[in-house]
């Protein structure tokens, strides 16, 4: 599965996650429903989005955690894709303290979107804020061997905040977003 979030006027941060099998989200072969949430929007733009699939992913050779919560295809949508240091998801919470990426990502229509970044680099690129508490990370499943092994923590539970700022800044959409996903 691929994802991208496009993030106009702040760049572009894509992310991968290579997991096979089949049913709930898509990942290590689980067969049953995956964690789903609801996203409340507040501030310069109000409303909610259904969050059909969240999910965490290793991939053993890239030795680091994705984790998503993607929304609909269709406007308006919301979507939060998280980078994290480790080989194993822990229920903790994440931000800018100990995960490399995140982005959050709201699409009120093509013309109107709210953001917040954060890319650890040297200096780090940050657009907003974000916290991801992980109540219950579920049960892993793991497939493949060596290299080649997936492991997708596809029944998370949790909460995540973000403040999201419009992007381009004053084109489209103006002003800040705040997010409350419970999952």
């Amino acid at each position: 599965m691929t994802r991208t979030a496009r993030i106009l006027g702040v760049g572009v941060f894509g992310v991968a996650a290579a997991c096979g099998g089949s049913g709930g989200s898509g990942g290590g072969g689980n067969t049953g429903p995956a964690s789903t949430g609801v996203a409340t929007l507040t501030g310069a733009s109000t409303g909610t989005v259904n969050i059909p699939d969240i999910e965490g992913t290793t991939d053993a050779s890239q030795g680091y955690v994705l984790f998503e919560l993607l929304g609909v295809a269709s406007y308006p949508t919301f979507t939060f894709t998280a980078r994290f240091p480790v080989t194993s998801l822990a229920a903790t919470t994440y931000d800018s303290t100990n995960t490399t990426q995140a982005t959050s990502l709201y699409e009120l229509q093509s013309s109107a979107t709210w953001a917040q970044v954060f890319l650890a680099t040297s200096p780090a690129t940050n657009t907003g804020t974000f916290s991801l508490t992980l109540s219950s990370v579920g049960s892993p499943t793991t497939a493949g061997t060596g290299a080649n092994e997936v492991t997708a923590w596809d029944y998370t539970h949790g909460t995540l905040t973000a403040k999201m700022e419009g992007q381009p800044a004053g084109i489209g959409a103006t002003g800040e977003v705040d997010v409350s996903v419970t999952f």
